[in-house]
């Protein structure tokens, strides 16, 4: 233990999260950007592999058969009203609309990734702008 006190003391704050993040991945539910879809340089890589191009159709097929499905649409319903009941009729306490708000953030998270697939796009990024750089921790 002391060595990894010694060792944190001679690093600055990025280091330390670095090293922190790589210690907790397997305990804890550590996602980041190399694991999600990413569009870099027109390539499209997930979990660090490049996808090839029938898997980047596919991909863009399924976004839009699920965007324009019967179920998506009962599903953007049913997170709106559980949202909404959370807020407004059982809402007690600040937590309360707090909680609602998130469940609308994800709700919309969710729409814009479909959106950005149905268009072309392998990244998320409301401007549809790639990126033309590697991340690198």
């Amino acid at each position: 233990m002391w060595l990894i006190k010694l060792l944190l003391k001679r690093l600055n704050d990025k280091q330390k999260h670095e090293i922190l993040t790589i210690a907790v991945k397997d305990l804890f539910n550590t996602v980041n950007e190399e694991d999600i879809l990413q569009e870099i340089n027109g390539q499209w890589i997930l979990g660090g592999i490049v996808q090839t191009e029938e898997r980047r159709k596919m991909i863009m097929a399924e976004a839009k058969t699920f965007s324009s499905s019967k179920l998506w649409k009962i599903l953007q319903l049913d997170i709106k009203h559980q949202a909404n009941k959370g807020m407004y009729e059982r809402g007690q306490t600040e937590t309360d609309l707090i909680s609602g708000k998130i469940m609308l953030r994800i709700l919309d998270i969710i729409r814009t990734r479909l959106e950005s697939l149905n268009e072309g796009y392998g990244h998320f990024n409301v401007e549809k702008k790639p990126r033309t750089t590697v991340y690198k921790r």
